[in-house]
């Protein structure tokens, strides 16, 4: 099983790794988000290879490795020891991690990114408490977790979070864009330039909630309000055209699979929109023609 059938590259000459993390411990609405990083691989299916928008098929290109231990996983020291497992030897590689629930994403950052890096963090929630329902590694404590850990964040969609979570992002510098604020054409500025001006490694993580729920239906916990398709893919774009900075990897976290299939095709969309981002910003484009569409035989 892997994206869009492509033949799984060797993964030490891959260029990107998608590692998926079937977890959900913490999930407080309606369940199901372990079941999402197999139903996102299947929905990828329903994808081509060629991306419209920049006018390439980035796997003629670009080498892909799609981990295959998809099983769920008990508890967050096997979430830990996962991770740590399937990054070993990394060298350089493009992560894009499946969730699974948001409190994936600090585990993985912990493996993956050096100290004093950025957060993209697209969510409708603020998951900004210090501990919830008893667990310090509930996905409400997603963003305040990455903010323990030394980064900066900038936060994008929010729409539902307590006074005392903004207050301690006010207070640990994580910039915040509500849902509402983006309304405002000033802050749709203002957030585009903080992103031009950002030099760091980056990292993105992105819960589907962060959508409006009449386009992205399949999640845990829907909202009114939320992001729309080109606006994201503005600000997503506007994240790898910047040279000043190295993006590590990235996460798209608390889908649930709906029997329709469209939630999961578009975040096999996103997938594609990723890879052919960083694959253009890499200069992939460029080199030959030997990535792992190439190993394809279309007789």
């Amino acid at each position: 099983m892997t994206f869009q059938e492509l033949p799984n590259a060797k993964k030490k000459k891959s260029h990107i790794w998608i590692l998926p993390l079937s977890f959900e411990k913490t999930v407080c609405g309606k369940k199901g988000t372990a079941k999402a990083p197999k139903a996102i691989i299947d929905a990828s299916l329903d994808t081509e290879y060629y991306e419209e928008e920049y006018d390439w098929s980035p796997f003629k290109y670009i080498r892909l490795y799609t981990g295959k231990n998809f099983s769920r996983i008990k508890n967050f020291k096997k979430l830990d020891l996962r991770i740590k497992k399937f990054l070993k030897n990394h060298n350089g590689q493009f992560l894009l991690t499946l969730g699974g629930e948001h409190s994936i994403t600090p585990f993985v950052t912990k493996h993956l990114l050096p100290a004093n890096s950025t957060i993209i963090f697209f969510d409708a929630h603020g998951d900004f408490r210090k501990t919830y329902l008893g667990s310090k590694n509930n996905h409400a404590c997603a963003l305040y977790n990455l903010a323990k850990q030394g980064h900066k964040a900038i936060a994008i969609g929010l729409r539902s979070f307590f006074d005392d979570e903004r207050q301690r992002m006010d207070e640990l510098g994580i910039k915040c864009f509500t849902d509402f604020d983006l309304q405002k054409k000033s802050k749709q500025k203002e957030l585009f330039k903080g992103i031009k001006n950002l030099k760091s490694n980056v990292y993105i993580s992105i819960d589907m909630d962060c959508f409006s729920p009449g386009f992205v239906s399949g999640v845990g916990t829907p909202l009114p309000g939320g992001i729309e398709w080109f606006f994201f893919l503005k600000i997503l774009k506007s994240i790898f055209e910047n040279k000043n900075i190295n993006i590590l990897g990235a996460d798209i976290v608390e889908l649930l699979p709906e029997k329709s299939k469209v939630s999961q095709v578009i975040a096999a969309k996103i997938m594609q929109k990723i890879f052919s981002y960083w694959g253009k910003s890499k200069g992939y484009d460029k080199l030959e023609q030997k990535g792992s569409q190439m190993d394809i035989d279309y007789e």
